[in-house]
């Protein structure tokens, strides 16, 4: 314990800064929270990137745009790679179907994408439209892709109706990814 002033104001000061440090850390932390693992943060660079045209689907939750990568903001879709299995226990190619779907949904249409940050990857993470109608919330609702964290009641849709990766069992993507690194 401190014996005279000077070291109690010493011990005081340092708990403060400890505390503003630990305070600082947790408000910053939500661009790199777990409801968006791949976001960064990069306070001086907020402007809006608008993007339309035809997509190309590199994969269920990745396209390139007008020469951009782009990951839509907010889902996690089965990788390439990746297999499920369906209620009966047969394995099929889900990060494969993945594609397939979004490519689908693509074909030769005008898309409009918004983003406002990049991940680790340097790819813009970023909320798409076709027609108006949000393309991570569609994939989220078909079951070829999951939540992270704006489309939980599509997701629960998707449960409910046992479609695409809820058919059946699947490891969530992420988990795949860590698994194989």
């Amino acid at each position: 314990m401190p014996r005279n002033r000077p070291e109690l104001l010493m011990f005081v000061l340092i708990g403060i800064l400890l505390a503003a440090v630990t305070v600082s850390s947790l408000l910053d932390k939500g661009a790199n929270s777990p409801t968006n693992p791949n976001a960064r943060s990069d306070p001086a660079n907020k402007q809006i990137t608008r993007l339309s045209g035809q997509a190309r689907v590199v994969d269920g939750d990745t396209i390139r745009l007008k020469g951009q990568r782009i990951r839509i903001l907010g889902i996690d879709a089965p990788e390439m790679k990746q297999t499920c299995k369906t209620s009966q226990g047969a394995i099929w190619a889900c990060g494969q179907k993945s594609r397939q779907y979004l490519l689908s949904m693509l074909a030769s249409k005008n898309l409009v994408c918004e983003s406002r940050a990049r991940d680790i990857y340097a790819r813009l993470l970023a909320r798409c439209m076709l027609d108006g109608v949000d393309i991570g919330a569609t994939m989220v609702r078909s079951g070829m892709a999951i939540s992270y964290y704006d489309y939980k009641s599509e997701e629960s849709q998707a449960k409910r109706e046992r479609v695409g990766v809820w058919q059946g069992e699947f490891i969530k993507p992420r988990a795949w990814r860590n698994a194989r690194k």
